[in-house]
């Protein structure tokens, strides 16, 4: 199990067929922009396309589930 204390956990693909579970820090918002905490994520076609190495645009390694729910926990500065 990958454990962070100021990250997020991410399923992540190395290369075509291989996933892990990976972390990523957390990014801090700048101005303009939120930071949303994911409550729920699914993985859809285009991910599986990805995973199985059938999108000739994919670069890898790849973080996979950008369909997501998920509430702002984090703001920058008001432009």
């Amino acid at each position: 199990m990958v454990r962070l204390e100021d990250g997020t956990l991410c399923i992540v693909i190395e290369q075509p067929g291989e996933l892990v579970l990976g972390g990523r820090p957390l990014p801090t918002p700048t101005a303009g922009e939120v930071r949303v905490k994911v409550k729920y994520a699914n993985i859809c076609g285009s991910d599986v396309h990805i995973w199985h190495g059938h999108n000739p645009f994919a670069k890898y390694p790849r973080v996979i589930g950008h369909e997501f729910f998920g509430v702002i926990d984090a703001g920058g500065r008001r432009r």
